[in-house]
């Protein structure tokens, strides 16, 4: 079975971010995405990656990139647990067993309930 999950970067992977900026949702899905692969290739079991057919982050991206994408479509998306989320992916350790937890806030980045529209930007209180 294929682990799904908005996941997540360990330690050593760098994500940029200018204080005070916030991502659009093109944009977020863009580091997500690469944040989730870089993930991937450095705490997935080769036979995972090689099941998922990705022998580098860049394969995982092309693949991931328009999934997320797809997943996103008509829902409501939130700037600022975006920018909490991807700073929470940075610091996500491999798991020591079993598969990896996403950061809360990661979950609640996009409202799909069906009352959204896409690319509907929020900001939470």
């Amino acid at each position: 079975m294929r682990p799904t999950f908005l996941a997540a970067a360990q330690g050593g992977l760098v994500l940029l971010f200018a204080a005070g900026c916030s991502v659009d949702s093109t944009e977020f899905i863009s580091k997500y995405a690469e944040a989730e692969c870089e993930f991937a290739m450095l705490c997935y079991e080769p036979s995972i990656l090689q099941f998922n057919g990705w022998s580098d982050a860049a394969e995982c991206v092309t693949e991931r990139g328009p999934e997320l994408t797809g997943d996103s479509q008509d829902c409501t998306y939130d700037k600022k647990k975006a920018k909490a989320c991807l700073k929470a992916m940075k610091d996500l350790p491999c798991p020591t067993e079993g598969d990896p937890v996403v950061p809360e806030i990661c979950t609640q980045v996009f409202t799909c309930d069906g009352t959204g529209t896409p690319d509907t930007d929020t900001d939470t209180p």
